[in-house]
């Protein structure tokens, strides 16, 4: 954010330059909306990352039970 917030002050500094040098109009879009977005979805991904962390542990808990096909059928309660 501290990169961005340079690069927007520089961008706005050439293009005042620009304008007093050649009288040119310059437009600048401001990306506002896609940056909330971007940072929604960092979020998302972090989100489900930790999820996705929460998972492993659980299966790695599994991973030394039996599977249900590996059960002896004697076993199998009906």
């Amino acid at each position: 954010m501290i990169t961005f917030s340079k690069r927007r002050s520089g961008i706005h500094k050439k293009a005042s330059e620009l304008v007093t040098l050649t009288g040119a109009e310059i437009g600048i879009v401001r990306i506002s909306e896609l940056n909330q977005q971007h940072n929604e979805l960092l979020c998302w991904l972090d989100e489900e990352n930790a999820r996705e962390k929460i998972l492993n542990q659980n299966r790695k808990g599994k991973e030394t039970q039996p599977h249900w096909w590996e059960t002896p059928v004697d076993e199998v309660k009906h």
